[in-house]
């Protein structure tokens, strides 16, 4: 939902004050603080109008504390401009940002508006746009499956123009995932003049894939009419299914994301070498983040993500369906991406090392992750057999 308030302010952190009802500005005002890092202490943050710049130019309002960073950037600020990007451009709006730096001015001209249109601080205006909040590392699903379609996009998924053809199949036919309608967000519009954008569909249909049973039944989708059942099973029998909304039989991709300050996995030379001898695994990449794009693409060619806690998983928004994600876990433990992976459909692995803390280094427990990525590329790997085999068994029924 985005929500127009007029004549109204925003302070730096994203708290809206407009004046009372059928008022004018003066001793009071309604104040709209949303679910973020830091509610409900913004309450306590008062809008002081006067002191804001002033634009004439309608605003959408995505700033939220924290918001600087790519971590709480990519999870909590990025899908509320998703929500109201067909306004935006329409409109010519500004958009309201706690802190225009170069990831964030990136952030916009990947979605098709210029960095010059980012405004911060205390700003005021005739008319805000001002889309649902974000809890603090809790981003519902509602917010997610919009921000993976994006990422899929960003990083090249769906350009290949057969598998475009497929994929404007599977969002006529098929259903609702996670409360997510096949429209995937109330601004469903937003990437329909893009080359090579993913259609809203494609997130069932990774969704249905990896509910694939034994027998090839689509069990995600219960009791629904069997022509449109029979008719997702053909988009799912499609050889340009593989290798998107499934995983090709083949070696296993890992990529270990590095950090370099705190948190560093201190014998990442030994955990390296150690996952480079697992049989199923093809492909080990230590990988350190380098801005949004390569760092989406990175993640959308894993089929396993192990990282220690920290700011480069925000990027599992562009993991494909099937792929695994073993963190390594730092105290106090945090399980922000535990929570992202259960909505976007990921498998999460936890590790607690007997050495992690937030401001110190993490020392891998070398034994224990080389047991869990072998159980994560064993369980992809009986996927890519399983719809393999229910591919080959259907096609011929869907030929008919």
């Amino acid at each position: 939902m985005v929500a127009v308030v007029r004549d109204a302010a925003v302070s730096e952190d994203g708290v809206v004050s407009a004046p009372v009802s059928g008022g004018r500005w003066g001793n009071s005002a309604e104040t709209v603080v949303l679910p973020s890092c830091g509610t409900p202490g913004l309450v306590a943050k008062p809008v002081r109008r006067a002191q804001c710049a002033a634009h004439n130019a309608p605003v959408v309002v995505i700033a939220q504390p924290m918001g600087y960073g790519p971590a709480h950037f990519l999870a909590e600020c990025l899908p509320r401009l998703l929500m109201a990007l067909s306004a935006a451009r329409r409109e010519g709006a500004l958009v309201h940002v706690t802190q225009a730096n170069p990831m964030v001015s990136a952030a916009m001209d990947a979605v098709g508006l210029r960095p010059d249109r980012l405004v911060s601080g205390c700003v005021r205006a005739p008319r805000m746009l001002v889309p649902d909040g974000t809890f603090c590392g809790n981003p519902p699903a509602s917010a997610l499956l919009p921000m993976r379609r994006w990422a899929w996009s960003l990083s090249g998924a769906c350009k290949d123009p057969a598998r475009q053809d497929l994929l404007q199949a599977a969002s006529r036919l098929l259903p609702e995932q996670d409360g997510v309608s096949a429209s995937a967000a109330p601004d469903a519009s937003w990437s329909a003049d893009a080359e090579g954008a993913c259609p809203a569909g494609l997130l069932s249909l990774g969704a249905a894939a990896a509910a694939l049973g034994p027998a090839g039944a689509v069990s995600a989708w219960g009791s629904g009419r069997d022509a449109v059942q029979q008719a997702a099973t053909c988009v799912l029998a499609h050889p340009q299914a593989v290798g998107l909304v499934a995983p090709a039989p083949g070696p296993i991709r890992v990529l270990f994301v590095r950090r370099s300050g705190s948190r560093r996995v201190e014998n990442e030379g030994e955990l390296l070498e150690a996952l480079s001898h697992l049989e199923d695994v093809g492909q080990v990449t230590a990988f350190s983040p380098a801005g949004l794009q390569r760092d989406l693409e990175a993640f959308a060619a894993a089929d396993v993500v192990l990282a220690p806690h920290g700011a480069g998983l925000a990027n599992i928004v562009g993991c494909p369906p099937w792929a695994h994600v073993v963190e390594l876990l730092a105290r106090p433990v945090n399980i922000m991406y535990g929570s992202m992976c259960a909505r976007l459909g990921l498998k999460w692995h936890a590790l607690t090392p007997a050495v992690a803390s937030h401001s110190g280094v993490i020392k891998a427990e070398v034994g224990l992750v080389v047991d869990r990525v072998r159980e994560a590329s064993k369980a992809i790997r009986d996927l890519a057999k399983r719809f393999a085999s229910f591919s080959s068994s259907q096609r011929a029924v869907c030929a008919a």
